[in-house]
């Protein structure tokens, strides 16, 4: 159980993830410009997880609790990013072999800095410690910013990880315009 939340925390900080659903049209509004993270959830989903030739089910589902005001993601002209998300905890609920269990996960840098592509609806954020994650723009206004990404899709340096490709858990995040 251990090995399933130190799993999950790490996969939460490094991540907020990539998306599965594609879409050509261009955005209504610019992403360029600084933004701040209103909400965060973790869809309720169970999967199995292979543990050592053992499955393993598990019941996820979670939001972001306890955010700071101040954070800020920057997307700049120049297709680089900066953020300082400030402390960010996610409590994720549980459930393994039938135990219920909460858990607070403190991430204190969701995004990181790098570079930034958008294609359509499609956000793909590079980032400075080798990790791309795609991000699904599901709507973006001139005040209002929401993003999904599924964790199993997330591509790290050197790539993908097998044991994240067991994690097919989408993460919603809600931003406004400051």
């Amino acid at each position: 159980m251990k090995t399933i939340k130190l799993l999950l925390a790490s996969f939460f900080i490094i991540s907020m993830i990539s998306c599965s659903k594609s879409d050509d049209s261009q955005p209504a509004a610019s992403i360029v410009g600084d933004w701040t993270i209103t909400e965060g959830l973790v869809e309720p989903t169970s999967i199995t997880i292979d543990m050592g030739g053992m499955p393993i089910p598990v019941e996820i589902s979670g939001s972001f609790v306890d955010i700071d005001p101040q954070n800020r993601l920057t997307f700049n002209e120049n297709k680089s990013f900066t953020s300082v998300t400030g402390s960010i905890s996610v409590e994720v609920n549980i459930t393994a072999l039938g135990i219920p269990q909460t858990e607070v996960f403190e991430a204190d840098e969701l995004f990181g800095q790098g570079t930034w592509e958008l294609n359509g609806n499609q956000l793909k954020i590079h980032n400075e410690n080798g990790t791309t994650i795609t991000y699904q723009v599901d709507k973006i206004t001139e005040t209002e910013l929401e993003l999904s990404s599924n964790i199993s899709e997330m591509e790290m340096e050197g790539g993908n990880d097998p044991m994240l490709n067991q994690f097919d858990v989408i993460v919603r995040v809600k931003l406004r315009r400051v």
